[in-house]
């Protein structure tokens, strides 16, 4: 094996390696957007829930000021 060919064989080593890495990134990537996607939907949630119990309480205190 001439050194050229040599040298070319570890650049296309090099690109396989390189383009599994980046493979998995984009795998990664897309895993991370599903997650965040979920977690600010949760969020959302969460707030909103809190902010109807917060509404409750407001009412029940406002009745109980309304009884005296």
């Amino acid at each position: 094996m001439t050194n050229t060919s040599k040298e070319f064989k570890e650049a296309q080593e090099a690109v396989e390696k390189l383009r599994g890495s980046v493979n998995r990134l984009v795998d990664d990537l897309h895993v991370v957007k599903s997650e965040l996607a979920s977690f600010k939907h949760n969020v959302s949630s969460d707030i909103q829930r809190l902010v109807e119990l917060r509404e409750k309480d407001i009412d029940q205190i406002r009745k109980q000021f309304e009884k005296n």
